[in-house]
């Protein structure tokens, strides 16, 4: 793993990884992540929200025969709210494997990550941090 460099244009940057994903036949879209005030969410979480949502689109990618992927972003008070969701073929949750270190990530920052998924029903993701 390639140690991370945060840019000045945060939203740039994970906006450039997200859609780095997509291809063959998979859209990726990205909700309002430029309404995000990037300068006032510390470093320590924009490397995790980095980290887990390379994971996410590396899982998608292997995993789930998804063709359309949404990340939405939304900012209040001073917590950050980040949906993922995307249309393959979904997972039964209990086998986490690597969501694991998803969620310790997230842990890790104090923030929280609900999972909402089943088998041929997609896969969810909802983290505030």
């Amino acid at each position: 793993n390639a140690a991370l460099v945060l840019q000045n244009d945060f939203g740039i940057q994970l906006k450039n990884l997200l859609q780095s994903y997509g291809q063959e036949g998979t859209v990726i879209t990205v909700h309002n992540i430029s309404q995000v005030n990037w300068q006032e969410i510390s470093s320590p979480k924009k490397m995790a929200l980095y980290r887990v949502l390379q994971e996410l689109m590396t899982n998608m990618k292997k995993h789930s025969q998804a063709n359309q992927v949404l990340v939405g972003f939304q900012q209040n008070e001073n917590k950050l709210q980040v949906k993922y969701r995307d249309n393959g073929v979904g997972c039964d949750i209990k086998e986490k494997n690597g969501l694991a270190n998803v969620e310790n990530r997230i842990k890790a920052i104090k923030g929280s990550i609900i999972f909402d998924t089943s088998p041929k029903k997609g896969f969810r993701i909802t983290l505030t941090i």
